[in-house]
C-alpha cells in the first residue's frame, strides 16, 4: 500500500512473517491522520476523474502526494534539475492564492475582504497539506504581508520573509536544519532583490509576450542565483537545463494546477478531466 494510505489510516509500521494477527486497538490517529485521510480522498477523486498518471501528477502538484508518481517521472525531473516543481512549496501556494485573488476580484469583492478570504484559504491549504515547512513559510509570509497592508503599513517583503522564517524556526526548531527551508527562503530573497532592482530597468509601459518572458527569465535567474551556493554544497552541482526548464515547466504546472482545481470542483458534472489528462 502507499505511504499516504497507511498514514491516512494511522498506520506507521511494517512486519514480516506475521501469523495469527489480532488487532487489539484502533485509534483515529489525531488531526494529522484526519488531514492525511482527507488528502487521500482528494487524491483518489483526481485519479477517478482523470487517469492514474494524470491523477498522480495533479496530486503531487496540488496536495504534495508524490507516492503514486512513477519513478521514471521523478527521475526525469531530477535529471533536468526541476524536482522542486514536484515538491510542494511556496510556488504552489502562490499560484493558488493568485488564482483565488483573481476570482474574487472578478466577483467585484473589495480589496480588504479579498485579502481576508485569501488569508483564510492559505490557512486551510496549510492544514490540508500537513503544515509542510515550505508551504508554512510562504503562507506565514503572505499573511504577514496582508496584515501589514490591512494596517496600512505598506508592503515590506523582506520583513515578512524574516518574520516567517523566525516563526517557523521557533515553532519547529529542527526546521533550521531543513535544506528545503533555506532554499525556499533564499529563492524568495532573490525574487525580492529583483523586485527592488526592477524599477531601475527602463521597460516599456506596454507589456508584450516578449517582455513577460524576459521578466520571468530574470526573476528565475535571481532566484536560482540566490540558492546557487547552497545547491552546489548540498547536491554537488546544478543542471544547466534547470533555468530554462523551470521557466517552461512552471508555466505548465500553473495551468495543470488550475485544471486540477476545476476537476475537483466540477469534474463530476463537466468532463474537464479529459482536458487535464
Amino acid at each position: 500500500e502507499s505511504k499516504a494510505y497507511n498514514i491516512s489510516n494511522a498506520i506507521n509500521a511494517y512486519a514480516n512473517d506475521v501469523e495469527n494477527l489480532t488487532i487489539i486497538e484502533y485509534t483515529s490517529g489525531g488531526i494529522n491522520a484526519k488531514l492525511a485521510r482527507f488528502r487521500s480522498i482528494l487524491s483518489r477523486r483526481l485519479t477517478l476523474l482523470t487517469d492514474r498518471d494524470t491523477g498522480a501528477m495533479l496530486s503531487a502538484l496540488l496536495l504534495g502526494e508524490r507516492d503514486l508518481l512513477p519513478s521514471s517521472v521523478r527521475l526525469a525531473f531530477r535529471r533536468i534539475g526541476i524536482s522542486h516543481i514536484l515538491a510542494l512549496s511556496g510556488m504552489h501556494l502562490a499560484i493558488l492564492s493568485i488564482g483565488i485573488g483573481w476570482l474574487l476580484k472578478k466577483l467585484k469583492i473589495a480589496k480588504k475582504p479579498r485579502i481576508l478570504i485569501t488569508s483564510a484559504f492559505i490557512l486551510l491549504y496549510m492544514a490540508i497539506t500537513g503544515f509542510s515547512v515550505s508551504v508554512c513559510r510562504a503562507g506565514i509570509m503572505i499573511i504577514i504581508a496582508s496584515l501589514l497592508f490591512l494596517m496600512e503599513r505598506g508592503k515590506d517583503s523582506l520583513t515578512s520573509l524574516s518574520v516567517a522564517v523566525t516563526l517557523i524556526c521557533l515553532i519547529t526548531p529542527y526546521a533550521i536544519y531543513d535544506v528545503s527551508l533555506w532554499l525556499s527562503a533564499l529563492a524568495t530573497f532573490g525574487i525580492i532583490a529583483f523586485a527592488e532592482y526592477l524599477p531601475t530597468l527602463k521597460l516599456k509601459k506596454k507589456k508584450s509576450a516578449l517582455s513577460f518572458i524576459a521578466l520571468s527569465f530574470l526573476t528565475s535567474m535571481f532566484a536560482v542565483s540566490a540558492t546557487l551556493l547552497i545547491s552546489v554544497m548540498t547536491f554537488g552541482g546544478i543542471s544547466i537545463l534547470a533555468l530554462p526548464a523551470t521557466l517552461i515547466f512552471s508555466f505548465i504546472a500553473e495551468v495543470a494546477m488550475y485544471l486540477g482545481c476545476l476537476v475537483m470542483l466540477i469534474g463530476g458534472i463537466i468532463p474537464i478531466g479529459i482536458l487535464a489528462t
